[in-house]
């Protein structure tokens, strides 16, 4: 019995040290995550904007940074930088929108809680452009590793 009890608390600190995303990133080692999604996929979820998703997890000044980039379905190009802590929670200041990250084996699943891709923070409300969450659609998205550019 002892040995089950060693073994599961093994696996419960294997599994908790390895829920952090960031996890071997520092600001020379990057991690990086993208999907493109086909038309079918894209017609099968017609609330979805996001035609390709890329997020790089990287530090900067000893802060946990990702930096977004997203093709929208209307070919145009936005990219939005978030601070996170280690467990994966994002946001953008001035209340700029969060977002979450959380390891799904080794593939990252990056919950859209509506976020500003362009604007705010005393820009010009013109140019805002927000990420809306809505279920269906631009809520979840399940990244693969890519290579960091």
């Amino acid at each position: 019995m002892k040995h089950i009890k060693v073994g599961l608390l093994s696996t419960f600190l294997a599994l908790s040290v390895s829920a952090n995303p960031f996890e071997g990133v520092t600001e020379k080692d990057s991690k990086c995550f993208a999907r493109t999604y086909t038309k079918q996929e894209l017609a099968a979820h017609k609330l979805q904007t996001v035609k390709q998703m890329t997020v790089k997890l990287g530090r900067r000044m000893d802060l946990n940074i990702i930096d977004v980039r997203v093709l929208r379905t209307n070919n145009k190009r936005y990219k939005a930088a978030l601070a996170c802590n280690d467990e994966g929670s994002c946001w953008i200041d001035c209340d700029g929108g969060s977002a979450t990250l959380k390891l799904a084996g080794n593939a990252l699943q990056f919950t859209n809680n509506g976020f500003i891709m362009q604007g705010g923070c005393g820009e010009d409300e013109k140019e805002i452009i927000f990420l809306e969450s809505k279920p269906g659609g631009d809520d979840v998205f399940l990244l693969s590793p890519s290579r960091c550019k």
